[in-house]
């Protein structure tokens, strides 16, 4: 399995990210212009032209060859994961319209062991959480979604490779945790490939 920075991957800027991520419509036009879900339900053409729209109107920004760290905060439990391209599985699904927005969800356990992939990993995650945020998200049931720049990426990556071996992604595009792995809402990241005529 090889893994890899992701050349081209969209997220929210700053606190646009809880608008983005919002499952249920909202009824002011500006906010609700704003949420995954809506341009979801589009078709491709007008799926991507939308979505390229609010990289426009800065609601999304671009960041090239990038390995980013992920933190849920839930009930008072943090969880991690770096956020990659996986290549190498047979059984990725093509972007639609050259968009990826759901990632594959991969998992390294740590089983208390310090030495091994899972407390590596674990411990160059939460180092890189001491900065501050791309973006920061609250959503209506208190979850709260943190992106940090990964600083060590190429530590990062070397563990990720040792600890994804065996790993059969279905999406190029992956958000790797450490431990129970979590769901991550359509959109937060998005992977972008050129548009296809």
């Amino acid at each position: 399995m090889q893994v890899t920075p992701i050349a081209r991957l969209c997220v929210p800027a700053g606190t646009a990210a809880a608008a983005v991520i919002a499952l249920t419509a909202n009824a002011d036009a500006a906010i609700e212009a704003r949420r995954f879900a809506r341009l979801a339900q589009l078709d491709d053409v007008r799926f991507r032209a939308e979505f390229e729209e609010l990289m426009v109107n800065g609601v999304y920004v671009m960041l090239a060859q990038r390995v980013l760290v992920l933190r849920i905060s839930h009930g008072g439990v943090r969880t991690h994961a770096a956020i990659v391209c996986l290549r190498g599985g047979s059984g990725v699904a093509p972007a639609r319209a050259g968009l990826a927005a759901t990632p594959s969800i991969e998992a390294i356990p740590d089983n208390g062991d310090e030495e091994c992939a899972g407390a590596q990993l674990r411990r160059l995650l939460e180092s890189e959480t001491k900065q501050r945020p791309i973006f920061h998200a609250i959503t209506a049931e208190g979850t709260t979604y943190s992106a940090f720049d990964g600083a060590h990426a190429v530590a990062i990556l070397e563990v990720l490779a040792q600890g994804l071996a065996q790993s059969t992604p279905s999406s190029a595009l992956a958000a790797v945790f450490v431990g129970e792995p979590q769901p991550i809402p359509t959109g937060l990241f998005v992977a972008v490939a050129p548009a296809v005529d």
